[in-house]
């Protein structure tokens, strides 16, 4: 359960350029203009966040690999503030055990790897049997994270991709490592026939998984999900934008997409050219984050953590759930239960 602003993490969009090409990609909010985060850029953010006491800099883009200094970036992150919490996510296309070894040594905490990308592009893998040794192949890949219990999958569930998720849980139980499930968060450059055949709704993710799944509860961390047990062990997390518009964290009174707001997750979002996010929606809301130098990027930081903190005293709660309860047609919308 969240207990400060400080346990929301900073992301920072070490780059915008990627070679997938995946529908449902809002690449952070930011542009896909392949511009970098500078090394100016992150130094500063390494040092407010050190400042705030924020816990977790997450790594992301487009694809953070991309960048061949990844592991320097990672130290120079420690070096100015040695208890964050480093993390990359990554669509898998650039691993490799070396690569893996190399990570971890300059100080990685964790790894969050796309399975989407790796599995269904890279290793052509199209029947949902063969999904668990394509996981297999990456836990050896990304065996120092794996022993420790630090690499984690993330998997966007598409209605075409349903069958999949009782192989995917099977492997998180096989191998101990984490499934972050994610419905398909509404965008504006989606068209609207994609979207309403893409979106599944939290309930049906559920009975999909009940092969696997015993119980239900709908906590919050950095942001509101529902958590898929079995056997008292977390197989999954399942986060949803209609879950997650229950409970507001930012203020966006002019925001013309609030009924529709994509966000799944609380984060601050460092981009380059001094630019700071507070949500995927930023550029097409038109927000105006004041002129693009160091100190305007580092005063924004401070504000959007201080606004933040505001928003998190109203929040604490965690409901339990056994999925039968969970499926009764109370919680068959998407919003799913609430404490």
């Amino acid at each position: 359960m969240i207990r400060s602003a400080s346990e929301v993490p900073l992301r920072a969009i070490i780059v915008s350029a990627c070679p997938a090409h995946c529908q449902f990609c809002h690449f952070e909010g930011g542009p896909r203009n392949g511009r970098e985060l500078s090394i100016e850029e992150i130094d500063a953010m390494s040092e407010v966040a050190a400042s705030l006491a924020v816990q977790q800099i997450q790594l992301t883009g487009g694809e953070p690999l991309l960048r061949r200094d990844v592991p320097q970036i990672i130290k120079r992150i420690l070096d100015r503030h040695p208890s964050a919490k480093v993390s990359v996510t990554t669509n898998g296309f650039f691993l490799d055990a070396n690569l893996g070894r190399v990570l971890s040594s300059s100080g990685l905490s964790k790894m969050n790897v796309s399975l989407v990308p790796w599995l269904f592009e890279v290793c052509g893998i199209d029947k949902p049997e063969e999904v668990e040794s394509g996981i297999e192949r990456l836990v050896r890949l990304l065996s120092p994270f794996a022993e420790r219990g630090s690499l984690e999958f993330n998997f966007t569930v598409m209605r075409d991709w349903l069958d999949y998720l009782p192989y995917l849980l099977a492997a998180s139980a096989r191998f101990h490592v984490l499934l972050d499930l994610m419905t398909v968060g509404w965008h504006p450059g989606f068209r609207d026939e994609w979207y309403a055949a893409a979106y599944v709704e939290p309930a049906t993710v559920v009975k999909s998984c009940l092969a696997m799944v015993e119980d239900v509860a709908l906590r919050f961390g950095a942001t509101p999900y529902l958590e898929l047990v079995s056997q008292d062990r977390v197989l999954a997390k399942l986060k949803d934008p209609a879950i997650s518009r229950q409970f507001h964290l930012r203020e966006c009174p002019d925001c013309p997409f609030s009924a529709r707001c994509p966000e799944t997750s609380c984060a601050v979002r460092a981009y380059p050219g001094w630019r700071v996010g507070t949500c995927l929606l930023d550029l097409q809301r038109g927000t105006d984050t004041g002129a693009a130098t160091e100190r305007r990027f580092r005063q924004r930081i401070v504000q959007t953590y201080a606004d933040i903190s505001e928003a998190i005293d109203e929040l604490a709660f965690l409901r339990f759930l056994r999925t039968d309860q969970f499926l009764q047609p109370d919680h068959g919308d998407a919003t799913g239960p609430v404490a």
